[in-house]
């Protein structure tokens, strides 16, 4: 899981953080520690493995908590909001290297946004959430299928059609 806010432990250094989710799993600590350099090395900060938290930027403090998610080697990867308290220059960047990182890891991701062309830019599948003003739990209003190449999904023509289609939902 990786949260709207990094989570990391102050009083842990990077690579102790990346490792937290596989020390009950009875691994050796070489085991761990190189399961905790592997996601390290693919969000890009193998050379921070030593650093403290607050040493990091708050979008490098994101990316270790990605790694931490990503060292347990799920089959979902469960994001939510996690690029919402950054900067918009930061949150682009991040989204750029969260698309890398799709191609990199066979893990599904279920990414929990409330930016309609964050939602779009990201997915396969954008699926609309409402009716909690009911007094019930939101539910599944509608899916929309993207069907955009990822590279470039932002410029494609078709783009906006898609959001303007996700905000009518919404509306």
């Amino acid at each position: 899981m990786v949260f709207q806010a990094p989570r990391l432990f102050p009083w842990r250094r990077v690579r102790a953080n990346v490792e937290l989710g596989l020390e009950g799993l009875g691994l050796s600590r070489a085991e761990r520690r190189r399961r905790a350099m592997e996601p390290l090395a693919l969000v890009g900060l193998e050379e921070y493995a030593g650093r403290w938290p607050h040493t990091l930027s708050g979008g490098q403090q994101q990316r270790v908590g990605i790694a931490r998610a990503l060292a347990v080697r799920p089959q979902v990867l469960f994001m939510d909001e996690p690029f919402s308290a950054l900067d918009a220059i930061t949150r682009r960047r991040l989204q750029q290297e969260l698309v890398e990182l799709r191609r990199r890891t066979e893990a599904a991701i279920v990414f929990v946004t409330h930016d309609i062309e964050e939602a779009v830019s990201l997915a396969d599948r954008v699926m609309v959430l409402g009716g909690q003003d009911t007094g019930h739990p939101a539910g599944v209003i509608d899916t929309v299928e993207v069907g955009l190449p990822l590279d470039g999904r932002r410029d494609h023509p078709a783009f906006s059609a898609l959001v303007q289609r996700v905000e009518e939902m919404i509306a």
